[in-house]
C-alpha cells in the first residue's frame, strides 16, 4: 500500500499538500478536515494547518474550541518555532495549527513570513502536512498552492465554481510566469497583456514569447506540463453532474494546456452536514459510510501520485462513480426512515 510506503521511507520533509477553493462555499475546508483524518487513520503523521486567514474554521471543523494558541502568533515574530503552536485533535497522529483570533491584516503575508513559513512547514517532523488555503486567487494563497508537493482544488459542479477555478487555475499559471520572467522585461511585458487580456489564449502567448526568446518559450511550456493539479467535486447531488467535470478538463485543457485530474466525486450528503453540526468529520463519527470510503479512496490516490509517478493522471471511473452514487443514494433513504 502506498501509506505503507511513505511510511517507510528514508524521513526528509513531509509531503505538503495544498488544498484551495477558487471560491467560498464549497466546501474546502470539511474536505480538507477529513483528508486529514484518513491520513492520520491510516498511521500517517498529520499535521494539518489552516491558513485560510480571516476565515479560520478548522479547529470548529475538529471540534476543538478556540484558544489563545494559535500559530498566526508567529506572523509577529518569524523567528518562533511552528510547531509549538500544534494541538492534539481526538484523532491519533493528526495535529492542528490552528488560526486563532479574527484578523483582517493577516489576509496577505508578506513574501519574507511567508519564505520563512514555508521554511519551517518543510521541517515540520510530520509525514503529511496538509494546508488549508484560503478561498480565492489572493498573491500568498497561490503561492502556498504553487509550493505545495501536491496541489489540490475543491469545487463544486455549479457554472459560476467552474468558471472561478478557471480563472484560478489562469492566476496560478500567471504568477507562475511572472515569477520566472522577473528579470526578463520584455517577455514580462508579454505575460502582462496575457493576464490583461481575456480574449489572448495561452498558445498565442508562447507564440509571442518564441518570436522573442524561443528558450523561455519552452520553458512556459514546461511550466505548463509540469504543473499538476487535482480537483475534487463536492455537494454533487446527480450523477450526470459529472459531465461537467469533462467539460472543465476539455475547456481547461485547450486554453491553459493544463491537465487536470479528477481523484473523487463527493455527493451530497445529509450525514455530511450533521457531521459538521456535531464538529467532527464524517470520517471520524461514520466511518462506514460511502462519504468516508470515498476520502479514504481519494488520499490513497494522492499518496499514490508522490510516489508513483506514472499513476499522475489516474482517474475515477465512470462505473466507479456510477456506484459511489447508488450507495450514497441508498444511505440517504436508510438515514431518512430512520428520522
Amino acid at each position: 500500500m502506498a501509506t505503507n510506503r511513505l511510511k517507510n521511507k528514508k524521513k526528509s520533509q513531509p509531503l505538503i499538500i495544498a488544498i484551495a477553493g477558487a471560491k467560498g462555499g464549497v466546501g474546502k475546508s470539511m474536505a480538507c478536515s477529513n483528508i486529514a483524518i484518513q491520513f492520520a487513520q491510516g498511521g500517517l503523521k498529520t499535521t494539518l494547518l489552516d491558513l485560510d486567514l480571516g476565515a479560520a474554521n478548522q479547529h470548529t471543523l475538529l471540534g476543538i474550541s478556540r484558544s489563545s494558541k494559535g500559530w498566526t502568533q508567529f506572523l509577529s515574530d518569524p523567528s518562533m518555532d511552528l510547531s509549538s503552536f500544534e494541538v492534539e485533535t481526538k484523532q491519533k497522529h493528526l495535529g492542528l495549527l490552528a488560526a486563532c483570533g479574527y484578523r483582517p491584516d493577516i489576509a496577505e503575508i508578506s513574501h519574507d513570513v511567508q519564505s520563512s513559513l514555508m521554511t519551517q512547514i518543510r521541517n515540520l517532523n510530520s509525514d503529511i502536512v496538509l494546508m488549508d488555503l484560503g478561498a480565492g486567487s489572493h498573491k500568498s494563497t497561490l503561492d502556498f498552492f504553487t509550493a505545495a508537493d501536491i496541489k489540490t482544488l475543491v469545487t463544486t459542479t455549479e457554472s459560476t465554481s467552474l468558471l472561478n477555478n478557471f480563472e484560478f487555475l489562469k492566476n496560478v499559471l500567471y504568477q507562475s510566469f511572472c515569477r520566472a520572467a522577473h528579470s526578463y522585461p520584455k517577455i514580462l511585458d508579454l505575460i502582462y497583456q496575457y493576464k490583461a487580456n481575456p480574449t489572448l489564449r495561452l498558445n498565442q502567448l508562447i507564440d509571442k514569447v518564441e518570436s522573442v526568446d524561443p528558450f523561455f518559450a519552452q520553458m512556459l511550456t514546461n511550466i505548463c506540463a509540469s504543473l499538476d493539479v487535482n480537483v475534487i467535486f463536492n455537494q454533487v447531488r446527480k450523477v450526470n453532474e459529472v459531465h461537467m467535470a469533462v467539460r472543465l478538463k476539455k475547456i481547461v485543457q485547450k486554453q491553459l494546456s493544463l491537465d487536470l485530474s479528477y481523484p473523487g466525486f463527493i455527493f451530497f450528503s445529509e450525514e455530511v452536514v450533521a457531521s459538521m453540526q456535531k464538529q467532527l468529520p464524517i470520517s471520524y463519527i461514520s466511518p462506514r459510510s460511502i462519504i468516508t470510503q470515498i476520502f479514504k479512496r481519494i488520499t490513497q490516490l494522492l499518496l499514490k501520485k508522490s510516489l508513483y509517478k506514472e499513476t499522475s493522471k489516474q482517474a475515477i471511473s465512470w462505473e466507479q462513480i456510477q456506484q459511489d452514487f447508488h450507495k450514497n443514494r441508498v444511505e440517504r433513504k436508510k438515514a431518512h426512515h430512520l428520522l
